[in-house]
């Protein structure tokens, strides 16, 4: 996930001409793609795309023989990575994974700031659909991926290509977010988890250093394990996490999910979410502290010196495909509220499904057991409702007409 690219490298050999070693700080620039570019990022399966300066890179997996349509991966963030996601769809799909301009295959020095757009990468996508020349293919995106998904479907319309045979949204952005709504539904959550926790664990938490570990970490971990939402019977993984390991066990997982991002994606992420999702965002990854077991908001400002120029809001990206939503009813990272305002600002076919106690991957994760009967279904244009009979999750459908 992390990787030292663009640093410049220390090599030390062995001098023939005196006794020791010699440090040569090399000052070069790399010339070849594989030099630059991670492992993962070259090779066969990666092709590219060019608009104007930039290329754009994706990764296609197109083994003979598969006769189901092509998924189009587009991860969130901004500036997560789709090339390295694990995927679960039906082994007939052929599946494209897709990184945004600005991070992970699609990092570049030479990109400005305000190059860094969601209707960019949404160009950037709809050029690849446009060379690939693709016409049975499903658009799926979550999280902030739910907003390049959304624009790029709108924009096929425009430049007159094939539309989607769907648009899959999971982790909904209907519109940016106003007055603090961003993380309303993290103190939330976390306060009524709280309650079903023990008195030995409350007690940890309440410590200045819980776990020996920073305030603020912890409660960058905490907030992460809420994305998960509830299993079928009940339980979390919040809860697990909390209540079956050893202190130097929690400590250790902390450290290594708090880890800073790397300079491109940290960039992208604040460039876009503060003029595009969250004008009052605090911190990439530290938006809350702990004080005494409870989260409360950090003093940081991400935002400061960005103004919300270009708010999202999905009203004017209007889709040439159906549309369907999975939305958790737990997830406090995009609430109900944005599938919901999502849903109903569309005009064309759609449907909403809403699973109650799920979290933020509420078709990957909540309804992992029955998302391939999901996709099926997806892929033929089929009723939804008998695959998801076979979910363990609860669930409720929405469609319209």
């Amino acid at each position: 996930m992390f990787s030292c690219r663009g640093r410049t490298p220390l090599l030390l050999v062995p001098s023939m001409m005196r006794a020791g070693w010699v440090v040569l700080l090399l000052t070069f620039s790399l010339a070849t793609e594989a030099q630059t570019l991670a492992r993962h990022c070259v090779g066969e399966s990666v092709q590219s795309v060019t608009r104007g300066h930039f290329k754009y890179r994706f990764h296609l997996n197109d083994p003979e023989g598969r006769t189901g349509p092509t998924v189009i991966f587009i991860p969130g963030g901004p500036g997560q990575t789709g090339f390295q996601t694990p995927l679960a769809y039906p082994d007939e799909f052929r599946v494209m994974r897709t990184d945004p301009r600005g991070a992970g295959c699609n990092a570049s020095p030479d990109l400005r700031d305000q190059d860094l757009t969601t209707l960019e990468t949404a160009r950037d996508l709809v050029a690849a659909i446009r060379e690939l020349k693709l016409q049975n293919y499903i658009l799926h995106g979550i999280s902030y991926g739910t907003m390049v998904a959304t624009i790029a479907a709108h924009l096929t319309a425009e430049e007159g290509l094939p539309a989607p045979k769907a648009v899959v949204l999971e982790g909904v952005l209907g519109r940016a977010f106003q007055n603090g709504e961003y993380d309303r539904a993290y103190l939330k959550h976390w306060e009524e988890r709280r309650e079903s926790l023990s008195p030995a664990v409350l007690q940890k938490l309440e410590q200045p250093q819980p776990f020996g570990v920073a305030n603020h970490l912890v409660a960058a971990w905490l907030s992460m394990l809420l994305n998960y939402g509830e299993y079928a019977d009940g339980s979390s993984l919040l809860g697990d996490q909390l209540a079956s390991a050893a202190d130097d066990s929690v400590a250790f997982r902390i450290r290594a999910l708090t880890r800073p991002a790397e300079a491109e994606r940290a960039r992208l992420h604040r460039w876009v979410t503060c003029r595009e999702i969250a004008g009052d965002m605090r911190d990439l990854q530290f938006d809350f502290d702990l004080k005494a077991g409870h989260l409360v908001r950090s003093q940081r400002r991400l935002c400061d010196g960005l103004t919300m120029s270009t708010p999202f809001d999905s009203a004017r990206w209007q889709s040439p495909a159906p549309l369907y939503y999975f939305s958790g009813g737990l997830d406090p990272a995009t609430p109900p509220f944005q599938a919901d305002y999502h849903f109903a600002h569309q005009r064309g076919p759609r449907t909403l499904v809403r699973v109650a106690r799920g979290g933020h991957a509420a078709l990957s994760g909540a309804l992992m057991d029955c998302q391939k009967q999901i996709w099926n279904s997806l892929a033929t244009g089929q009723d939804l409702e008998p695959a998801l009979a076979a979910c363990s999750m609860a669930t409720t459908l929405q469609r319209f007409p």
